[in-house]
């Protein structure tokens, strides 16, 4: 995140995808939202905790998490959610950080050795097809907040990022839409 923002501030990139989750400069920097994401966990379709409804932080601490990376906006709120509410090390083995799907999922962090995983609820959506993963409800929500593009105020926007902006708007559901529905800048 840190990179990808360095990278837009500097000129290097067009804009930059991300939940609205760490700080910039909002008097260099437009932001865009697209629509509102929830994060949800994911664990595989036999885990102990699927048989569980509405569960708490501290049913999912004592647990191994596949962790994602420490400049993400998501692993500060993980962080805290842990350290308020792991009493032990983890059953199972250690936690493990990783920003590949291939690690988390095809490698079998999650399938196979058990481990706890938040992700995008669309993108979780879509992984629980295959029925060897399930998606679990966490009161209170880990993380929900508007997934953004975000773009430099000084620079006029390419045809291409404009195009991006635009088919990322037409993809949200409209009831999840927010400012979505204004138009980038030309």
């Amino acid at each position: 995140m840190d990179d990808l923002r360095d990278a837009l501030m500097n000129g290097q990139i067009d804009l930059m995808l991300s939940h609205a989750e760490f700080q910039i400069d909002l008097n260099a920097v437009e932001v865009h939202e697209l629509y509102q994401e929830r994060i949800v966990i994911i664990v595989r379709h036999d885990h102990p905790l699927v048989r569980r409804r509405k569960l708490a932080f501290e049913e999912f601490a004592p647990y191994p998490w596949v962790m994602p990376s420490s400049d993400t906006p998501l692993r500060p709120k993980i962080n805290r959610m842990l350290s308020v509410h792991r009493r032990v090390a983890p059953q199972g083995g250690p936690d493990i950080q990783t920003d590949s799907l291939a690690l988390a999922l095809a490698y079998s962090l999650v399938r196979h050795a058990g481990m706890v995983w938040a992700t995008a609820s669309r993108h979780a959506q879509w992984l629980a097809r295959d029925k060897e993963v399930r998606i679990l409800e966490c009161t209170p929500d880990l993380l929900t907040g508007p997934f953004c593009a975000f773009t430099l105020r000084s620079a006029k926007l390419s045809a291409t990022a404009r195009t991006l902006i635009h088919c990322l708007h037409q993809m949200a559901p409209e009831s999840q839409m927010g400012l979505a529905n204004r138009s980038p800048r030309a």
